[in-house]
């Protein structure tokens, strides 16, 4: 094994996060599913609560939440390259869409999921019965599945959506899917050519929900190609643009913020921005 022990699920929208980062930074892992008997043993007992993904290191130390994983490698050296932007402009920049990612598409990933099982439950009850029951035959995966999908499904109401939502959540979606592929099909990544912590919180949603369910996955393959595209790329080990010939594999210079990526900031602004200064007062 690994010195660095994953524990993740590939339908798990954070554990898309990290893992895409770990790939980018060479750095080595054992993925785990949290239905092995270690995460009981050593995991749970740390963390108090069956959650993915988490991170144990050589020396048991256990890291839980995305952003203090992210920022362990950042701070020990052991990142190829640092996923902050240093310039301020972009770092601001950044950083807003990492907490959209993150937390603004929730309830897009959430909808997409969820409220349309007659196109996804058969693939997600095999995702969630195997990283409860790893190892185990498909009839005995699909019966304990259903123990985690019903609190899973109890989240919808709690995160505000419902009838008189989900046109606006699937109106932002599809808008935001329009204009990550236009910024796409002029660069590789968010920044430029280089992943950037913006990059890895888009990933979250983007990946385990939006891309590889069935329903939202048949949205993204056949509106936003280059999206989808950018979705494989962000799961290589190397920087796989080839579609991009001659493209610097750094973020853009002279702390630039391109147009395509300013609408995209707008959009976050006009839909996001509401929802956070209401939480904040």
């Amino acid at each position: 094994m690994d010195a660095i022990t994953l524990y993740a699920a590939p339908m798990s929208m954070y554990s898309g996060k990290v893992r895409a980062y770990f790939r980018k930074q060479g750095i080595a892992f054992n993925e785990v599913m949290p239905g092995h008997p270690s995460y009981g043993e050593k995991i749970i007992p740390q963390t108090k609560r069956g959650i993915v993904p988490v991170v144990e290191l050589a020396d048991g130390t256990v890291l839980q939440d995305t952003v203090d994983i992210i920022d362990h490698f950042e701070q020990s050296g052991q990142a190829k390259f640092s996923v902050y932007p240093k310039t301020p402009k972009q770092h601001l920049a950044a950083l807003i869409i990492d907490l959209f990612g993150s937390e603004g598409l929730l309830k897009v990933a959430m909808h997409y999921r969820w409220n349309f099982l007659e196109h996804n439950k058969a693939f997600i009850e095999l995702e969630f019965g195997d990283h409860i029951a790893p190892g185990a035959g498909p009839d005995v995966v699909r019966q304990v599945a259903e123990k985690v999908m019903k609190p899973m499904q109890a989240y919808l109401p709690l995160l505000g959506i419902n009838e008189a939502t989900i046109p606006a959540i699937e109106a932002q979606y599809l808008e935001l899917l329009a204009l990550l592929n236009k910024h796409f099909e002029q660069h590789p990544y968010l920044f430029g050519g280089q992943p950037c912590v913006a990059d890895y919180s888009l990933m979250a949603p983007l990946y385990a929900h939006l891309s590889r369910d069935p329903y939202p996955g048949m949205i993204m393959k056949s509106q936003a190609q280059r999206v989808y595209r950018w979705v494989e790329r962000m799961n290589a080990e190397n920087a796989d643009m080839p579609e991009y010939p001659g493209y610097p594999q750094q973020l853009f210079t002279d702390d630039e913020i391109p147009a395509t990526l300013q609408a995209i900031l707008s959009l976050i602004a006009k839909d996001f921005l509401p929802e956070v200064t209401c939480m904040v007062n």
